[in-house]
């Protein structure tokens, strides 16, 4: 009872990043959709993609995991229905936001054309982006 059901945001990182996008293609009870460094690339090749509610992407400009090129172009796509916006933030790869992750290379990563992502900690792009989902929260009344 103590859950305002109308006021419900769904977030995800990464994968979860992009099951947050495949959740809001159909009509859902969630207020507004916040994805992190999402692989848009499946969401763009689907045809008929949209988003159902208000969705705000939120990636590393130099993510080379999850590549935003791809949202780049599904928010191109974007013509009509609820708000759909793209933060980048510059100098910042995958992982962006995860507290004190020194800048690495993994290697092995299969969406890759060369099997390599840096991740880490970019702190400007972090609290940044801390202070955007804050913002976009209580703007949704959240």
């Amino acid at each position: 009872d103590d859950v305002k059901k109308d006021q419900v945001a769904v977030m995800g990182w990464s994968n979860g990043g992009s099951t947050t996008l495949w959740m809001i293609n159909e009509p859902s009870d969630f207020k507004v959709a916040i994805a992190f460094y999402p692989g848009c690339k499946r969401s763009l090749e689907k045809h008929g993609w949209k988003n159902t509610i208000p969705l705000e992407i939120i990636m590393g400009e130099l993510d080379n995991w999850s590549y935003p090129g791809f949202c780049k172009d599904l928010l191109a796509k974007h013509t009509d229905g609820p708000s759909f916006n793209l933060t980048l933030y510059p100098d910042s790869y995958h992982d962006f936001d995860s507290p004190n992750m020194k800048l690495q290379k993994r290697t092995g990563i299969a969406a890759t054309p060369d099997h390599t992502a840096m991740l880490g900690t970019n702190e400007v792009a972090r609290e940044k982006a801390i202070i955007k989902v804050d913002e976009i929260l209580k703007q949704e009344g959240n």
